[in-house]
């Protein structure tokens, strides 16, 4: 098993122009107790840059053997067109990909 993971727990969502979703994200360090943390890093890509976003840091650290949950909110631009569009949270442990998450 992985000793370090990372996943959104809900699956795409619909909103109106200019509406928040709101994603629920789990990193989980399962390195032995004994281990020191570890350090994710957080970027994402929107469709454009009328939409927000709203995770509280940009990196966190999470002590061995243990799981952290965070808010992921995307506000989308109020004057977007009734469309799909594509975002993504991509999560790092240095420069190893932990996950990519397209909503």
């Amino acid at each position: 098993m992985d000793a370090r993971s990372a996943a959104s727990s809900e699956a795409r969502q619909a909103a109106k122009s200019g509406q928040s979703i709101t994603y629920k994200v789990t990193i989980t360090n399962n390195d032995s107790p004994s281990c020191i943390p570890s350090t994710f890093g957080l970027t994402s890509k929107l469709p454009g840059s009328e939409w927000t976003e709203n995770f509280k840091r940009d990196t966190y650290t999470v002590d061995a053997d243990t799981t952290y949950t965070f808010d992921h909110t995307v506000t989308s631009d109020y004057f977007a067109a009734s469309a799909n569009y594509d975002f993504s949270l991509t999560i790092k442990e240095r420069t190893r990909v932990l996950q990519v998450t397209p909503f």
